[in-house]
């Protein structure tokens, strides 16, 4: 069973949920005016997004999750264009000595996870018949479990104000990405010395800096790629100068070229 929680932008979900459907959409403008009787999770592949939910407004970047409760209704706030894979889903109806989960109804997924590869993964079982909808709501119960943990422990490290800075410069990379954001740049915006915020984001995040920045321009590469736009272009939209140095770090952080990663996801 579910219950939407009266703090804001929080729900509680208990139980092995059972998926009903999942699937994705591609370059879609906005989310219609909608009242399901069935709960959705969301992940962004790329793009943003604004949807209120009942009386939340939530804003859903690439990489965030965002989760739709049943009979709530919902609707887009903009007719920005995103990717997302979604699973349709009802919680489990008998949920004593079950999980219990409190997530909010938007936040961050994990960086290390390929979660386009596992959703394909799962979805092609699915359609075949190798997993039902009972079996798929164990993997999906994982992937909540997954993102309460994360947010169990972001919660825990905004306590600590070094941590709270790591944040800022976490959000600057995933907002501002495309832009020239040169060290003495970061430091300039955020008013500490480039080498403070490179320790202080590496406690957090295990990577440096530059790391996130080219992960993310990577991202939204794949975004762009995914809609059928030329490689030159995108690399030049997310903010690489070089083209063929955004050739060799896409290569290295998607394991394929950008040619084959595009191939690889045209409309069949």
């Amino acid at each position: 069973m579910a219950e939407t929680k009266p703090s804001p932008h929080t729900v509680t979900l208990r139980g092995v949920p059972r998926v009903i459907d999942l699937g994705s959409v591609r370059d879609t403008p906005g989310h219609a005016e909608r009242l399901l009787d069935f709960w959705v999770l969301g992940i962004l592949l790329g793009g943003r997004i604004g949807i209120e939910v009942g009386s939340e407004q939530l804003t859903v970047s690439s990489g965030d999750y965002y989760l739709l409760p049943a009979r709530v209704l919902h609707r887009g706030l903009d007719t920005a264009r995103f990717d997302c894979i979604f699973f349709h889903f009802v919680p489990s109806a008998q949920p004593t000595g079950t999980p219990r989960f409190v997530l909010g109804l938007t936040g961050e997924t994990s960086p290390t996870v390929n979660y386009y590869s596992l959703f394909k993964l799962l979805e092609d079982q699915y359609r075949t018949g190798l997993l039902d909808g009972d079996e798929l709501g164990v993997q999906l119960l994982a992937i909540l479990g997954q993102v309460t943990a994360l947010q169990r422990q972001r919660s825990a490290a905004l306590a600590d104000p070094a941590h709270a800075l790591a944040t800022s410069v976490l959000e600057l990379l995933r907002t501002e990405y495309a832009k020239d954001l040169s060290g003495a740049i970061i430091a300039d915006r955020l008013g500490y010395s480039y080498a403070y915020l490179e320790r202080v984001f590496r406690a957090s995040y295990q990577h440096s800096i530059h790391q996130e920045l080219l992960r993310a321009r990577v991202q939204a590469a794949a975004h762009g790629l995914r809609m059928g736009k030329s490689i030159k272009n995108v690399a030049h939209e997310v903010g690489f100068a070089d083209y063929y140095y955004f050739l060799k770090v896409f290569k290295r952080v998607k394991g394929v070229s950008p040619g084959v990663f595009q191939a690889s996801h045209r409309p069949r």
